[in-house]
C-alpha cells in the first residue's frame, strides 16, 4: 500500500535525532537518481513538509500513517533550503529480497513463518492518568505548600520524581512533597510517575508564589558627618548617605526587614548575561576593535579533507607566549577553526560547521575529528574565512578592566563570509589577556548573523559552559563587545577597597507594609592614608526579611576620592573599621530553613577573620558542605569569605585533594546572636537571616568548637554543647572522594554511641523541601580533662562507623581510637 503520509527519524550530518514529516501521499517509484527500470522498488517522498534529510541520514527508517516501518533511506536530493525528493527502499521488497536468508528480511523478522504482513510494537503501556492537588494556607513565601500526586492505571508500586522550581532537577521521590519558597515563583510544579513496569505518566500544576517586592526607591545627597566642611570626600572624613527603600504595591507585608550593603568597585560597563557552575561570567562590555590585518601574523588553515577548502573547513594552530587557565586546564596552545570556534585540543579538525544551541552541548561532527574538549566560541557558525591573523602585544591597545598595561593576544578573523545567505564580508576577533584569563570578543561590519551563530565557551565534555547568545536576533552587534571573566578574576575582584570603611553594613527597617517606604542612613569613613582619586562605591546588596529576600545590587554611592586629584587629609574624625560585635561561636541556622546550617567562629588575628563550615544540600538535595578559605576578613561587623568545595579524586585515603572556589559570602552581624548572610554559590544568589542555634543552657563541660585529627586531616567535626546535650556535625568524604555530611545529637555524659543521621535537604538558593533523615552510622567520643589555657581541648573518637549504601554517597567510613583536638578558639563555659 502507498503510504498516505510519512515520517522519517534520522541523524542528519551527525546531529542529534531529527524527525521529518510529509503530510502528503507518497509515490511508489524507481530509484530515480540511478534508475534500474523497476518502478516498484522505492517509496518517493516528493517534498518534506516539516524538516528534511542530509548526508548521514541514509539508512534511517520511514514510518507510514499507521506508525509502521515501511522503508529505509537509500538516497535523494532533499536538503536544507530546497524542495527536492528522497527515496526509501521498500521493506515490502526487502522482505523477499534476493531469495536467500542472507539477502532477505523474512527469515529474520518472521522466523515462525506466520505470514503476518504487519506487526505492532510490543510492550505498549496501558493508559495512565495523573493529577496534582495542593494544600496550603496562602500562596506566599514562607508558607508551606503541600503537593500530592494521584495516579490511576498501570501497575503499582509507583515511583515519583518531583520538580517544584522548574530547574529540571528531582526534588523528591514520595507521592507528596512539602515546599516553602523564599523567593517569588511563577511556573509549573511537575511530577513524573513510573509504574512497576516502567510505564510513565506526568502531571503538572501551575504555581504562583507571591513575595514582598522591595526596591531601592531613591538615594539622597551624601552628608558630611565629620570633616573639613567642603562637598568633596577627603581622606580621614566620615560621611553618610540617606537611602530610601520601598515595599511596592500588589505584594506582601514583610516582617523583620533588613537592608544589607556592600562595598563596590567602579562600574566598568560590564553586564552579566550568564554564570556557569565553575564560577565564570560572560556579558556585554565596552568595545574597542583592534585591527591587526596589516600588522599581525597570517595564520594558515589546514584542511580537514580535500573535499573542502581549508578556509571553509580547516584549523590553524598558535603557540602562546603566555599560558592561561580555562576550566582548570593550563593552556599554552590554541587551535582555531574556520567555523569561528577555538579549541584547546591539538587533534581538533575544525570541521564543526553546525553551531549548537543551547550550550553547553557535545559538538556535532565528532566522527569528523571534532574534539569534545573545552572550546571558546567568539562566533561559531558555518563560515568561510578570508584571512586569519594573530598578534601578541606586551601592552594591549585595548586595556583590560582587570588591570592596566596587561599583555594580550589578538586573533582576528578577516574578510569572513557566511557559507549560506551571505550578506557582506565582515570581521571579528578574540582577545586573550593571559595574566587574568580574560577573553573579549568583538565584531566589525554587518554581515554576521546572530540567528545562526553561538557565542560563549564550554568545558571538556560539555559539562559546563557560558552562553552569551545562540540563534538569537538580539545577540551580538558591532557596538558592544562580549567579555568572559575567569572565576578567580571577576570584575572588581582585584580592587583593594580597604581604604574606606562601611560602618553600617546592615540596617534594620523593622516591619515594612505594602506601599510603605523607609529611609536609613548608610555611614562610611575614609582612612587618612587613602590614595587621592581612588574610586569609592557602595551598593544595596539585598533586602532580607523573615520569610525571604530580594537581591537588589544597585548603587547608592559611586564617586572618587578628592577633587580632580586634589585631596585635603583630615586627622580629627577617627575613621574606623573596628568590629564592635563579638559573634557567639558555634552552630548557626535560619529556623525557617532548618536542614541547612553553619558552624561559625571568629578568629582574633591581627585582622579579625570569620571561619565557618556550611552544611547544606546540592540542587538534588543530597548533602554537601563548603568551607571558608582564601580571602576572608571581617571589618565593621561584616565578614566576607570565599567558599571552597573540597574533594579527593580517587577517594579520601589515596586520592588527590582538589579545592575549588565556588562562591563568596558576606555575613553582616546585627548583634552577638543574629546576622544577615548573602552569598553566591556556583553562580546562584541567596540570602537569609541566621541566628545562633540555642538548644540548652550553660553546660557542665564545654566542647563547642571545630575538631580535627592532626594525623588524618581533611575531615572533621563541628561540635556544639549546651546544657546536658551536644550536637555533632561530621564533614566527610564518600568512597569516590565527594564531600557529604552527617548529624547526630546525644547526652554529654555518660560516654555513649551517638547515632549519625544522613541528611537529604535542599540547596541554598532552592525552596525549602521537607528534610529526610536516616540513621547510617554511630560515633563515640571520650573527651580529655579540660586543659590549662592556652592549650586546646583534646579527646578521642573511640569509634566512628558509617555505612551508606545509596548511589549518591556510597560510603564506608571507619575510625577507631582516633585522637582529635579543637582547632578553633575555646568557648567560655
Amino acid at each position: 500500500n502507498v503510504p498516505t503520509s510519512a515520517t522519517g527519524i534520522h541523524h542528519p550530518s551527525g546531529h542529534a535525532k531529527r524527525i521529518s514529516h510529509d503530510f502528503d501521499s507518497t509515490i511508489i517509484s524507481d530509484y530515480e537518481p540511478s534508475p534500474s527500470g523497476d518502478t516498484s522498488t522505492h517509496i518517493k517522498v516528493v517534498d518534506w513538509d516539516v524538516g528534511t534529510t542530509e548526508g548521514g541520514s541514509s539508512g534511517s527508517g520511514l514510518w507510514n500513517q499507521n506508525k509502521l516501518l515501511v522503508g529505509q533511506l537509500h538516497g535523494g536530493w532533499a536538503a536544507c533550503g530546497n524542495d527536492d525528493s528522497d527515496y526509501y527502499g521498500r521493506l515490502y521488497r526487502s522482505w523477499t529480497g534476493g531469495g536467500t536468508p542472507s539477502t532477505r528480511l523474512k527469515d529474520w523478522l518472521d522466523p515462525g513463518n506466520t505470514g503476518a504482513q504487519t506487526l505492532q510494537g510490543l510492550g505498549a503501556c496501558p493508559t495512565m492518568t495523573a493529577s496534582i492537588s495542593r494544600t496550603f494556607a496562602e500562596s506566599v513565601v514562607g508558607v508551606e505548600q503541600e503537593y500530592t500526586a494521584s495516579v490511576s492505571g498501570g501497575e503499582a508500586p509507583y515511583s515519583y520524581s518531583w520538580d517544584v522550581n522548574g530547574d529540571e532537577v528531582s526534588d523528591g521521590s514520595n507521592s507528596s512533597i512539602v515546599v516553602t519558597h523564599a523567593q517569588p515563583f511563577i511556573g509549573d510544579v511537575v511530577v513524573n510517575i513510573t509504574d512497576a513496569n516502567g510505564c510513565p505518566v506526568a502531571a503538572s500544576m501551575n504555581a504562583h508564589i507571591v513575595a514582598p517586592n522591595h526596591t531601592l526607591l531613591e538615594t539622597g545627597n551624601k552628608v558630611q558627618m565629620c570633616g573639613n566642611g567642603d562637598s568633596k570626600i577627603d581622606p580621614g572624613e566620615r560621611w553618610k548617605v540617606p537611602v530610601t527603600i520601598a515595599s511596592n504595591g500588589f505584594s506582601l507585608d514583610a516582617e523583620n526587614v533588613y537592608a544589607v550593603f556592600k562595598k563596590s568597585a567602579p562600574d566598568i560597563g560590564f553586564e552579566v548575561v550568564d554564570n556557569d557552575i565553575y564560577g565564570n561570567q560572560i556579558g556585554a562590555c565596552d568595545r574597542q576593535f583592534i585591527d591587526i590585518s596589516s600588522s599581525g601574523t597570517s595564520l594558515t588553515f589546514v584542511p580537514v579533507t580535500s573535499n573542502y577548502s581549508a578556509n571553509d573547513e580547516g584549523v590553524a594552530s598558535v603557540n602562546l607566549t603566555q599560558s592561561f587557565n580555562l576550566y582548570g586546564n593550563t593552556i599554552s596552545s590554541l587551535y582555531l577553526s574556520s567555523n569561528g570556534y577555538i579549541s584547546i585540543d591539538s587533534s581538533e579538525s575544525g570541521f564543526d560547521f553546525s553551531n549548537d544551541c543551547p550550550i553547553p552541548a557535545l559538538p556535532s561532527n565528532i566522527s569528523e575529528g571534532v574534539s569534545t574538549r573545552a572550546r571558546l566560541m567568539p562566533l561559531h557558525d558555518d563560515l568561510v574565512v578570508g584571512n586569519l591573523y594573530h598578534k601578541h602585544f606586551n601592552v594591549c591597545p585595548r586595556q583590560s578592566d582587570l588591570g592596566n598595561d596587561l599583555s594580550c593576544d589578538v586573533f582576528m578573523y578577516d574578510n569572513v563570509e557566511l557559507w549560506e545567505n551571505n550578506i557582506s564580508p565582515f570581521a571579528f576577533e578574540a582577545i586573550l589577556y593571559p595574566t587574568v584569563n580574560q577573553w573579549v570578543y568583538q565584531y566589525e561590519g554587518t554581515g554576521f548573523n546572530p540567528l545562526t551563530s553561538t557565542v560563549g565557551q564550554q568545558s571538556d565534555s560539555a559539562d559546563d559552559g557560558l552562553s552569551y547568545s545562540c540563534n538569537t536576533e538580539s545577540g551580538i552587534n558591532n557596538q558592544q563587545a562580549v567579555c568572559t571573566y575567569h572565576k578567580n578574576n571577576l570584575p572588581g575582584s582585584n580592587n583593594d577597597l580597604t581604604f574606606f570603611n562601611l560602618e553600617t553594613p546592615v540596617l534594620s527597617l523593622g516591619d515594612l507594609a505594602v506601599g510603605e517606604s523607609k529611609t536609613v542612613d548608610v555611614e562610611f569613613s575614609v582612612n587618612q592614608n587613602a590614595e587621592c582619586g581612588s574610586p569609592l562605591g557602595i551598593k544595596l546588596d539585598a533586602v532580607v526579611h523573615k520569610n525571604g529576600f530580594a537581591e537588589i545590587n544597585e548603587n547608592v554611592l559611586e564617586t572618587t576620592l578628592g577633587n580632580n586629584g586634589s585631596c585635603s587629609v583630615v586627622n580629627s574624625c577617627s575613621p574606623t573599621s573596628a568590629n564592635t560585635i563579638e559573634p557567639t561561636s558555634g552552630h548557626w541556622l535560619n529556623p525557617s530553613r532548618s536542614g541547612n546550617g553553619y558552624d561559625m567562629y571568629k578568629f582574633a588575628t591581627p585582622v579579625d577573620r570569620m571561619f565557618y563550615v556550611q552544611y547544606t544540600g546540592k540542587e538534588d538535595g543530597y548533602p554537601v558542605w563548603y568551607i571558608t578559605g582564601g580571602n576572608y576578613e571581617m571589618f565593621n561587623n561584616q565578614a566576607t569569605n570565599d567558599l571552597l568545595h573540597v574533594k579527593y579524586a580517587g577517594g579520601f585515603s589515596n586520592g588527590q585533594q582538589i579545592i575549588e572556589t565556588v562562591g563568596q559570602s558576606s555575613t553582616s552581624y546585627i548583634d552577638d546572636n543574629n546576622a544577615v548572610m548573602t552569598r553566591i554559590i556556583n553562580g546562584k544568589y541567596s540570602a537569609e537571616i541566621i541566628q545562633m542555634y540555642g538548644f540548652g543552657g550553660t553546660p557542665d563541660e564545654q566542647h563547642t568548637g571545630h575538631w580535627y585529627n592532626p594525623a588524618d586531616s581533611g575531615w572533621g567535626l563541628s561540635i556544639g554543647t549546651q546544657g546536658t546535650n551536644e550536637v555533632i556535625l561530621s564533614y566527610l568524604y564518600d568512597n569516590s572522594g565527594q564531600p557529604y555530611w552527617m548529624i547526630g545529637a546525644g547526652d554529654i555524659v555518660p560516654v555513649n554511641d551517638i547515632g549519625l543521621l544522613y541528611v537529604r535537604s535542599f540547596c541554598p538558593h532552592c525552596p525549602k523541601i521537607q528534610t529526610n533523615f536516616s540513621e547510617q552510622g554511630t560515633i563515640r567520643i571520650n573527651y580529655d580533662a579540660a586543659p590549662t589555657p592556652p592549650n586546646k581541648p583534646t579527646g578521642t573518637i573511640e569509634s566512628m562507623i558509617i555505612d551508606i549504601d545509596n548511589s549518591a554517597n556510597p560510603s564506608q567510613w571507619n575510625r577507631a581510637n582516633a585522637p582529635i583536638r579543637m582547632i578553633t578558639p575555646p568557648v567560655d563555659q
